[in-house]
């Protein structure tokens, strides 16, 4: 896998930030969830949704599997995640996924201004210290 989720600082004030667990295993749904519809198995997987175990998610997060069970039903308590299952795996999906990782361009649009700005500023910086540097030289050149 590769690319990046937006996490907000707004999750600092969600009500189960302080459970780790918890945290966990919402923070690891959004890095899993497809960022596009997809298929797996001849199965669509859709945007938001991901396909995965209770033992599974252990492994990957090191939690017992009593501890995962305990995270999802306090998420799909708040709903904020869901899962449609059957013997052989389920699919975990994240409820409004839209509201966590819109598509948007703020991040790129800024980028290139604000990565200007810095290089403007560093090499401005760097010729005033160079006029610095050089001006005794001429003081002493002209005596």
């Amino acid at each position: 896998m590769s690319g990046w989720i937006k996490l907000h600082r707004k999750l600092l004030a969600w009500e189960w930030y302080s459970k780790p667990v918890v945290k966990s295993v919402f923070i690891h749904s959004l890095l899993r969830a497809n960022h596009k519809d997809g298929k797996w198995q001849g199965k669509e997987i859709k945007r938001g949704s991901f396909i995965s175990s209770i033992d599974k998610l252990s492994t990957e997060l090191g939690h017992s599997r009593q501890e995962i069970r305990t995270a999802l039903k306090h998420l799909k308590s708040t709903n904020e995640l869901t899962t449609v299952g059957n013997t052989q795996h389920t699919v975990f999906i994240v409820i409004n996924y839209e509201n966590y990782q819109a598509e948007t361009s703020d991040l790129t649009n800024e980028q290139p201004t604000a990565n200007q700005r810095l290089t403007t500023n560093k090499n401005d910086k760097n010729d005033n210290n160079e006029k610095k540097n050089t001006l005794p030289e001429l003081k002493a050149q002209a005596k």
